[in-house]
């Protein structure tokens, strides 16, 4: 299935071609990719990747901040997760399921919803235990937060959504598409 980024509710009166197009998609997705790699690969090249994708998105300044809650984010996931966790390379243009996850995560608490930011939790992680899912996402929603405090809005991502993205098949190394 090839999903496109209108599946998302429109919060904005024009959404790009491509979701990675988005500025505040493109940060989480990246961000998301380039640590879950450099834990992976012991590699502090994915993190200045990241950095790199940051300061230009953000401005040095206002990098600090968001890069550092994303890489407690990502740290929480990754002692919460019951599974493995996939990601396409930092530069693909299509993002998998557990990305998708991600971004969920994220959109659900700017718009409020921490409800759904604990279903995708769950999705994402595989936990069941609620502390998990619920460090999960106190270390997203400062995320969130400091993307909104960057002007950097999330498409929003309704419940229909999660629950359609979570059924689909979680090995991105199958190439799986979800997005584009």
């Amino acid at each position: 299935m090839n999903m496109r980024a209108d599946v998302f509710s429109n919060r904005d009166a024009e959404v790009p071609q491509r979701l990675l197009d988005r500025p505040a998609e493109r940060l989480v997705v990246v961000g998301f990719r380039c640590w879950m790699a450099g834990y992976e690969y012991g590699s502090i090249e994915c993190w200045e990747v990241a950095w790199n994708e940051f300061a230009k998105g953000l401005g040095t300044s206002g990098a600090r901040q968001a890069f550092g809650d994303l890489q407690y984010w990502v740290r929480t996931i990754r002692s919460a997760t019951c599974r493995t966790i996939e990601c396409f390379p930092y530069c693909c243009n299509c993002v998998c399921r557990d990305e998708c996850m991600a971004l969920s995560i994220i959109s659900a608490l700017q718009d409020g919803d921490r409800d759904l930011a604990r279903t995708a939790a769950h999705y994402l992680t595989g936990a069941t235990q609620s502390q998990s899912i619920d460090d999960v996402v106190q270390a997203a929603d400062e995320f969130s937060g400091a993307l909104l405090a960057a002007d950097r809005r999330l498409i929003r991502v309704s419940p229909g959504v999660v629950e359609t993205i979570a059924n689909h098949h979680t090995d991105a190394r199958q190439n799986t598409r979800l997005m584009h």
